[in-house]
Protein backbone atom coordinates (compact mmCIF):
# COMPACT_ATOMS: atom_id res chain seq x y z
CA UNK A 1 0.00 0.00 0.00
CA UNK A 2 1.52 3.32 -1.03
CA UNK A 3 2.02 5.98 1.60
CA UNK A 4 0.07 9.11 1.23
CA UNK A 5 1.85 12.33 1.89
CA UNK A 6 -0.26 15.00 3.41
CA UNK A 7 0.38 18.56 2.49
CA UNK A 8 0.05 20.96 5.35
CA UNK A 9 -2.82 23.31 5.15
CA UNK A 10 -2.37 27.02 4.76
CA UNK A 11 -3.60 27.71 8.23
CA UNK A 12 -0.89 25.48 9.61
CA UNK A 13 1.79 27.15 7.52
CA UNK A 14 0.84 30.55 8.74
CA UNK A 15 1.07 29.31 12.33
CA UNK A 16 4.55 27.86 11.68
CA UNK A 17 5.74 31.05 10.10
CA UNK A 18 4.44 33.16 12.93
CA UNK A 19 6.34 30.96 15.39
CA UNK A 20 9.51 31.28 13.35
CA UNK A 21 9.22 35.03 13.31
CA UNK A 22 8.70 35.14 17.06
CA UNK A 23 12.10 33.49 17.61
CA UNK A 24 13.90 36.10 15.58
CA UNK A 25 14.93 39.16 17.50
CA UNK A 26 14.14 42.56 16.19
CA UNK A 27 15.74 45.82 17.31
CA UNK A 28 12.54 46.90 18.97
CA UNK A 29 12.08 43.67 20.93
CA UNK A 30 13.24 43.86 24.58
CA UNK A 31 15.61 41.28 26.02
CA UNK A 32 14.65 39.63 29.26
CA UNK A 33 17.48 40.00 31.80
CA UNK A 34 17.56 37.80 34.88
CA UNK A 35 18.64 40.47 37.34
CA UNK A 36 18.94 38.09 40.30
CA UNK A 37 21.39 35.88 38.45
CA UNK A 38 23.35 38.86 37.16
CA UNK A 39 23.50 40.28 40.69
CA UNK A 40 24.80 36.99 42.09
CA UNK A 41 27.47 36.73 39.40
CA UNK A 42 28.53 40.35 40.03
CA UNK A 43 28.72 39.67 43.78
CA UNK A 44 30.85 36.55 43.27
CA UNK A 45 33.18 38.48 40.94
CA UNK A 46 33.48 41.35 43.44
CA UNK A 47 34.23 38.99 46.36
CA UNK A 48 36.77 37.15 44.20
CA UNK A 49 38.48 40.45 43.34
CA UNK A 50 38.67 41.41 47.02
CA UNK A 51 40.16 38.03 47.92
CA UNK A 52 42.72 38.25 45.12
CA UNK A 53 43.72 41.72 46.31
CA UNK A 54 44.52 40.25 49.77
CA UNK A 55 46.91 37.56 48.45
CA UNK A 56 50.00 39.76 48.05
CA UNK A 57 49.77 41.50 51.47
CA UNK A 58 49.20 38.19 53.26
CA UNK A 59 52.14 36.62 51.43
CA UNK A 60 54.32 39.59 52.33
CA UNK A 61 53.20 39.36 55.97
CA UNK A 62 54.17 35.67 56.23
CA UNK A 63 57.54 36.33 54.57
CA UNK A 64 58.33 39.17 56.97
CA UNK A 65 57.14 37.13 59.95
CA UNK A 66 59.44 34.23 59.05
CA UNK A 67 62.37 36.61 58.52
CA UNK A 68 61.68 38.20 61.91
CA UNK A 69 61.64 34.80 63.63
CA UNK A 70 64.95 33.85 62.01
CA UNK A 71 66.49 37.17 63.05
CA UNK A 72 65.24 36.73 66.62
CA UNK A 73 66.72 33.23 66.79
CA UNK A 74 70.04 34.57 65.46
CA UNK A 75 69.96 37.38 68.02
CA UNK A 76 69.38 34.89 70.86
CA UNK A 77 72.34 32.81 69.64
CA UNK A 78 74.55 35.91 69.58
CA UNK A 79 73.44 36.92 73.09
CA UNK A 80 74.35 33.44 74.39
CA UNK A 81 77.71 33.63 72.65
CA UNK A 82 78.29 37.08 74.18
CA UNK A 83 77.56 35.74 77.70
CA UNK A 84 79.97 32.85 77.13
CA UNK A 85 82.71 35.21 75.94
CA UNK A 86 82.23 37.56 78.90
CA UNK A 87 82.50 34.60 81.27
CA UNK A 88 85.68 33.52 79.44
CA UNK A 89 87.16 37.02 79.83
CA UNK A 90 86.53 36.89 83.58
CA UNK A 91 88.16 33.44 83.78
CA UNK A 92 91.22 34.54 81.80
CA UNK A 93 91.69 37.61 83.99
CA UNK A 94 92.19 35.26 86.93
CA UNK A 95 96.00 34.82 87.35
CA UNK A 96 95.74 31.11 88.17
CA UNK A 97 93.67 30.34 85.04
CA UNK A 98 96.00 32.50 82.96
CA UNK A 99 99.07 30.57 84.17
CA UNK A 100 97.36 27.20 83.63
CA UNK A 101 96.51 28.08 80.05
CA UNK A 102 100.06 29.34 79.39
CA UNK A 103 101.58 26.11 80.74
CA UNK A 104 99.26 24.02 78.55
CA UNK A 105 100.68 25.88 75.57
CA UNK A 106 104.21 24.93 76.66
CA UNK A 107 105.27 28.26 78.18
CA UNK A 108 107.51 28.51 81.24
CA UNK A 109 108.41 31.33 83.60
CA UNK A 110 111.76 33.01 83.24
CA UNK A 111 114.42 30.87 84.94
CA UNK A 112 112.39 27.64 84.79
CA UNK A 113 113.44 24.66 82.71
CA UNK A 114 110.90 22.72 80.61
CA UNK A 115 110.99 18.94 80.69
CA UNK A 116 108.85 16.91 78.30
CA UNK A 117 108.29 13.28 79.21
CA UNK A 118 107.00 11.20 76.33
CA UNK A 119 105.09 7.94 76.52
CA UNK A 120 102.99 8.79 79.56
CA UNK A 121 99.25 8.69 79.23
CA UNK A 122 97.45 11.77 80.40
CA UNK A 123 95.45 11.49 83.54
CA UNK A 124 91.72 11.59 82.79
CA UNK A 125 89.34 13.57 84.96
Amino acid sequence: MPRQVRKPSRSRRSTTRSRGRAKRSSPTQKLHVNWQRLGRVALVVAIGAVLVSYIQPISSYWTQRNASQRATAGLNDLRQQNRDLKRRVVELNDPLTFETQARRMGMVRPGERLFIIEGLERKRN
